[in-house]
């Protein structure tokens, strides 16, 4: 109790600002706009110096939110270093473009927005007269209304170490605190936590239907969207003109990386790549399943380099007719390869340097090509490409499909265009045979089999929602994995957008004794939390075994029941992509106007701040839609659970009742820990 009311009046004191610190800016003299165009450009929009220009000098510019820089650093000093510059340094005197006033009000901005409240009272000071009997208590008391209270004696070292403490953190009050999402208030969660055991009472109590009944309507019939689907399947030229339009795109992207704006929010390859496409595509498969896939510029411009075609079938001597070596044809390279970009992404801080992102673009499109020169038709999208194995295994819950009209003409066809394609359309690219397969996992819509089919047999169709999850995939252990560490990365993606995270990952960089970035810190968490996962998921696999010793061996009920993921993941980072799609992309058709972002400035910390709070709808709507896709996640993890334990027994049993509880708690577990990081401050990522 004595600590707690000594930390609160130590916070008190260190939040009151001091004298110096708060004299008025000149009139029409703004410090944040001066700062913009004098000092970010070495020093960086947040004062910590992590800027492409600062990398090359020597020394580098200083960081002013270092603990160095906040002891060091004294108003008068930053007064001084403006006014006439640092000798064998970078940094030029201002006292030709600013008056002394306005170098008074620059210096107090710099301190306010990036450093502490060092020049506060000591904290002892203020509360001596008052609190702390000495010979002038009786005096306060004998005037003040109410009395003061008699606090204890502070434990040694008690003041200082609060000293300390907040001399650690960003100045309380500080604009830039507040450039966070919010977190999912309790009462969206609440109806989520509620609904988890209603619907685990209700699972272990009753019987899944067998087999399950699944909708299946074609597109063709549905009004207005029967139209769009019949032109799309006419020929190849309404696709080759979607794939030209997002090639364009993509060149844009390499051409304003490299060439525009270091300021993320203002170049077109930072706001298309991280604001725009990453949390789209992964949206659009909830409505059109792997759909992106076929209009992909990565393939599309490295077909146009390796085989100058963009639609029609390549010559025989310009295709390699190599396999895949045995050891490749799984989907543990597309999966090292998503954590490599999550490394990229969220080690190095690639989603804030537009000239890293495209070159991140540029990357994905050489292993295209490389692709395309070594393998038979597209190895890379059906074994390498981390997006695209992303989308085929969420396409598992995608509401539509393509599928024979009749299966019967399918079982007559001796031919197989589809599988072999024809003179002028390519065979299927991830050899895929139409009416033989019954999952979307490898299917990357390309549009082939429906031109190629002489029979007109192709259509696309509407089906349950995750019915081929629930009951119709067929498990792989190699798919298995890939299922846990997509769950694994996405909540490690939620993970290191909270506020906690910089605590986390400075603090364990501190023990290991790792300087600025952090790399081999983020290296270890990352690989940690993949680690908890899976091993959170095998220890529900054998609790399951241990209950019921009849069931099948543990590396075939590990890879049948690996299902359950897949929704968690999914509602999880559909929820997650809700914050930046509707709170954290900038104005687009600015970006569009100047996609260089020439002569754009950063965006101040008000300017996020309202941002965020402006978001593109009410913030009632963006948690109402989050708190239904973590119900829904976790409703299709049930149903996973619940139709993959038929069958799970060595005779063919089915597993019901307590006996499938283990799989629910795991669920339940998963689905609690999701609503807990949504319920956090989000950083923004831009």
């Amino acid at each position: 109790m004595n600590r707690m009311l000594w930390l609160l009046v130590a916070i008190t004191t260190f939040s009151t600002p001091t004298s110096n610190l708060t004299a008025a800016p000149p009139d029409g003299f703004d410090p944040s706009k001066a700062y913009a165009s004098s000092c970010s450009v070495c020093h960086g929009i947040h004062g910590n110096a992590k800027t492409t220009v600062a990398a090359s000098m020597v020394p580098p510019p200083a960081d002013f939110s270092s603990p160095e820089s906040r002891m060091r650093l004294t108003p008068e000093l930053i007064v001084e270093a403006i006014t006439k510059g640092k000798k064998g340094t970078a940094m030029p005197g201002w006292a030709g473009r600013y008056s002394k006033n306005e170098i008074k009000a620059l210096a107090t901005y710099i301190n306010n927005t990036f450093m502490t409240a060092r020049d506060a009272p000591s904290p002892k000071a203020v509360i001596d007269p008052q609190h702390i009997p000495s010979p002038y208590q009786n005096r306060v008391e004998m005037t003040a209304e109410p009395v003061p209270a008699k606090l204890p004696t502070p434990p040694n070292g008690e003041v200082n170490r609060t000293k300390d403490k907040l001399c650690r953190i960003p100045m309380l009050g500080d604009s830039s605190m507040s450039s966070n999402h919010p977190g999912l208030p309790f009462n969206h969660m609440l109806p989520v936590l509620l609904f988890i055991p209603v619907v685990i009472l209700w699972a272990l109590w009753s019987q899944p239907r067998e087999p399950i009944k699944r909708l299946k309507y074609p597109l063709t019939r549905i009004p207005l969207i029967a139209s769009l689907v019949r032109i799309l399947n006419a020929g190849p030229y309404p696709l080759a003109a979607l794939k030209i339009l997002t090639t364009t795109a993509y060149l844009l992207v390499m051409v304003a990386g490299y060439w525009g704006t270091s300021t993320a929010e203002h170049n077109f390859a930072t706001v298309l790549v991280w604001g725009l496409w990453w949390p789209l595509v992964i949206i659009s498969v909830f409505f059109v399943g792997s759909a992106w896939c076929a209009i992909c510029p990565w393939d599309t411009l490295a077909r146009l380099v390796v085989f100058r075609r963009l639609w029609r079938r390549p010559a025989e001597s310009q295709q390699s007719n190599r396999r895949v070596p045995a050891a490749l044809r799984n989907v543990y390279p597309a999966l090292f390869l998503f954590m490599g970009l999550t490394w990229l992404e969220l080690g190095m801080g690639i989603t804030t340097l537009p000239q890293a992102t495209a070159g991140m673009a540029l990357l994905m499109f050489v292993l295209a090509a490389i692709s395309l020169i070594l393998f038979e038709r597209r190895a890379f999208c059906r074994y390498f490409c981390p997006v695209g194995r992303t989308i085929g295994y969420y396409s598992r819950l995608a509401p539509i499909e393509i599928r024979p009209v009749d299966d019967a003409v399918c079982a007559r066809c001796t031919t197989l265009e589809c599988y072999n394609g024809t003179p002028e359309i390519e065979p299927c690219p991830t050899h895929l045979t139409l009416g033989r397969f019954g999952q979307n996992t490898f299917c990357i819509s390309c549009g082939s089999c429906v031109l190629s089919c002489p029979d007109k047999n192709v259509t696309w169709r509407l089906r349950s929602m995750a019915s081929e999850a629930i009951d119709v995939a067929r498990p792989h252990w190699d798919g298995a994995w890939f299922m846990i560490g997509l769950l694994a990365i996405t909540l490690f993606h939620g993970m290191t957008m909270r506020p906690f995270w910089g605590e986390w990952i400075t603090a364990i960089a501190a023990y290991l004794g790792e300087s600025d970035p952090p790399l081999i810190t983020f290296t270890l968490l990352l690989t940690l939390t993949s680690a908890v996962m899976a091993a959170l998921y095998a220890l529900a696999i054998m609790i399951l075994r241990l209950l019921t010793p009849e069931t099948q061996e543990f590396k075939p009920l590990f890879s049948r029941m690996a299902f359950v993921n897949l929704p968690l993941a999914f509602s999880d980072h559909l929820a997650h992509n809700l914050e930046h799609i509707f709170r954290e992309t900038p104005d687009l058709f600015t970006v569009l106007a100047n996609p260089l972002g020439t002569g754009s400035q950063a965006l101040s910390a008000m300017e996020r701040h309202q941002m965020i709070m402006a978001p593109a709808i009410p913030d009632w709507m963006i948690f109402s839609m989050q708190s239904l896709l973590m119900a829904f996640g976790f409703w299709i993890a049930v149903q996973i659970i619940r139709h993959r334990t038929r069958r799970a027994m060595k005779e063919g049993g089915t597993l019901t009742g307590i006996r499938a509880l283990p799989m629910m708690l795991y669920a339940a577990l998963i689905t609690c820990f999701s609503l807990w990081l949504l319920g956090q401050e989000m950083v923004m990522r831009l």
